[in-house]
């Protein structure tokens, strides 16, 4: 029993931290109709750990079928700002608090744009 015991405590030690990322999703609302934004952030589990400096980047943000990659995490002007570039589309997600957010789309965001996105500001739940 004691070496089951062990065992068993080995493995949540190693499984707990490799887990410790966060998703977060958000409906945003584009005119009448509400799309999913998505933002992970895989170094959060550092935010849970005392005297540690808190890593939100490194994640990526997911937009109506476009993927931003090498996510910049930060704490200015938000509660957590995520931002991300991805051929000339610049996207970026200011949570307010727990369940809010605001997410504005910028850069080549023409009608004719690869992604199909729609440039602006759209809020967030």
């Amino acid at each position: 029993m004691k070496k089951f015991l062990i065992a068993l405590a080995t493995t949540v030690a190693l499984a707990g931290p490799a887990a410790a990322g966060g998703t977060f999703t958000y409906m945003c609302r584009v005119g009448d109709k509400l799309y999913p934004v998505t933002v992970t952030t895989p170094n959060k589990r550092d935010c849970d750990r005392p005297y540690t400096v808190c890593n939100l980047s490194g994640g990526t943000i997911k937009w109506r079928g476009v993927t931003f990659r090498n996510v910049s995490g930060t704490y200015e002007d938000c509660k957590a700002k995520f931002t991300a570039t991805r051929n000339s589309v610049h996207v970026e997600l200011c949570t307010a608090t727990k369940g809010y957010a605001s997410l504005t789309i910028s850069g080549d965001c023409g009608e004719e744009n690869e992604y199909g996105l729609d440039e602006g500001t759209f809020d967030c739940e």
